[in-house]
């Protein structure tokens, strides 16, 4: 699992988008803090482990979008990066069972687009697809 595990183990749970909205509103990303008031709560690596059971430390990561993206794109059979809604239909489908490889993979998409690494476009970030060149 690549010392993410823990993302198996995640039940569903309903958040209120409204809690959700405030907390986001009030996380500073710079300091990695959130702000209440005039207090300063900040989250460090160690929270995230403590409370992901993330990795701390290991092996720096050395980025490399453009064969990540190539590599996504040849194992699929694409011509272009779908949104993440394509690898989300892929996991619930049960029209097909999806190789070990298909299922890490769409489901580390998922996670990074979703909560680990979520950004403002409806396709996953090429910056760290290059994880699956090992895949």
């Amino acid at each position: 699992t690549c010392g993410m595990g823990c993302l198996l183990n995640f039940v569903r749970t309903e958040v209120p988008l409204r809690l959700v909205k405030w907390l986001a509103s009030r996380f500073d990303v710079p300091s990695s803090e959130f702000q209440l008031k005039k207090k300063f709560i900040p989250i460090t690596k160690y929270d995230i482990h403590n409370i992901l059971d993330l990795p701390v430390d290991g092996e720096p990561l050395l980025c490399d979008p453009e064969s990540g993206r190539d590599f996504v794109l040849s194992h699929f059979n694409l011509s272009s990066i779908p949104p993440v809604s394509f690898f989300t239909k892929k996991l619930k489908s049960s029209e097909v069972e999806l190789p070990d490889d298909d299922i890490f993979i769409c489901f580390m998409i998922v996670a990074f687009s979703s909560f680990l690494c979520p950004n403002s476009s409806l396709s996953p970030s090429p910056k760290y697809l290059h994880i699956f060149n090992d895949c």
